[in-house]
């Protein structure tokens, strides 16, 4: 282990900052600002946005005096809106208790604290770094993801990144898939006194809707099989009518497997057609986002430096795990080719109301970046 301790009290002023910009996915501008202001600030070689002027990913590198891996720093910006049930203001941070309040402050603004403060001090100390060093902050994590994609298709690429979304006391190295499917219906209109004359395309969706968990359900070592989850079902007119609705969508929402590809799931949905059978026409399509599932091989060099400095940081063993959700490391695995881990600070509430980050959980997360960022010094 270095002598270097984590700077945990700037990393909490920055988190205190973070909170108190709302960010909410879709209006990131001002935060985005306030990173690249910082970034700029450390002294980075190279500051730069990528995306549109009100919504952007900020990226950030320096090269370090002694040849060495490309390392990512990554995590996203966004944060789902407030909502109801707060006993403290969301947007104001409130330190109690060896926690810090705030929207944001778990998921995941207390990681992107530890990256602000890793990189300041990697700029500081260029001579005890070796390779490049990067920093991506994206936009648009809670809903599509665009901003990882944009910034992969400039055609960034990296050895190894580390995420530091919330998974505090693991490394998480692999994670299920999604695909987001779109059912069409189209049934016969006629009216609602002679039903018989017509197809209900509302009907024929509700059939289907209800046998989807007959559908196969392939799994694999290190995730559970998973299941087929509607979402919505929309039809009929907007405005009320007597007449046989001819016309449905139903929105599925199902997490894969490797291994369970677009044209697996499309060819099962179209087999489950046939065999109910149904009288209207149906089809599917892929719908935006789309997260491939992804694994980092447990022998990845990178990965076993990581876990024995995490491991010593904690000082016990670290257990290497599969996410049952996706995330922009879905995109940067699956998409980018870039071997990723998530290793981040956590707390309670994420999503809900009174979201916390431990403050040890930063110091600890924190000083774990710290040594990993030492290539020729550790």
């Amino acid at each position: 282990m270095s002598s270097y301790s984590f700077p945990l009290d700037e990393a909490l002023t920055y988190l205190k900052d973070l909170i108190s910009i709302p960010s909410v996915s879709g209006e990131e501008q001002a935060i985005g600002i306030y990173l690249e202001d910082k970034l700029r600030g450390f002294g980075a070689d190279q500051v730069s946005r990528i995306g549109s002027e009100d919504r952007f990913s900020v990226c950030a590198h320096i090269t370090g005096s002694t040849p060495g891996p490309h390392i990512l720093m990554t995590g996203h910006i966004d944060t789902v809106p407030p909502g109801d049930g707060w006993t403290c203001d969301p947007f104001t941070p409130l330190l109690r208790d060896g926690r810090i309040y705030g929207r944001g402050s778990n998921d995941m603004k207390g990681g992107i604290s530890i990256i602000l403060t890793v990189f300041h001090w990697a700029c500081q100390h260029r001579e005890q770094l070796s390779g490049r060093l990067s920093v991506v902050l994206v936009p648009d994590e809670e809903k599509f993801s665009t901003g990882v994609q944009q910034v992969l298709q400039s055609g960034f690429s990296a050895d190894f990144a580390l995420s530091a979304e919330p998974s505090y006391g693991k490394l998480i190295i692999g994670a299920v898939g999604k695909v987001l499917i779109q059912g069409d219906f189209i049934g016969k209109r006629a009216h609602g006194s002679e039903p018989q004359n017509g197809i209900n395309a509302i009907s024929e969706a509700a059939v289907l809707t209800a046998h989807l968990n007959q559908l196969p359900l392939p799994a694999c070592s290190a995730a559970e099989p998973q299941p087929y989850v509607p979402l919505r079902i929309q039809g009929g007119e907007t405005t009320y009518s007597t007449d046989i609705p001819d016309h449905c969508t139903i929105l599925i929402n199902k997490h894969t497997v490797p291994g369970e590809s677009w044209d697996y799931i499309y060819s099962d949905l179209n087999q489950l057609v046939q065999d109910l059978p149904l009288k209207c026409s149906v089809s599917f399509q892929k719908k935006s986002p789309f997260y491939p599932p992804y694994a980092l091989s447990e022998d990845h060099p990178e990965l076993l430096r990581l876990k024995s400095l995490y491991e010593q940081v904690l000082q016990h063993p670290v257990q290497m795990i599969w996410d049952d959700g996706v995330s922009d490391n879905n995109c940067w695995v699956g998409t980018g080719g870039i071997p990723t881990v998530c290793l981040g600070p956590s707390g309670e509430g994420m999503h809900g109301p009174n979201e916390w980050v431990s403050v040890d959980e930063i110091q600890q997360c924190g000083q774990t970046y710290l040594e990993y960022i030492l290539h020729s010094k550790s």
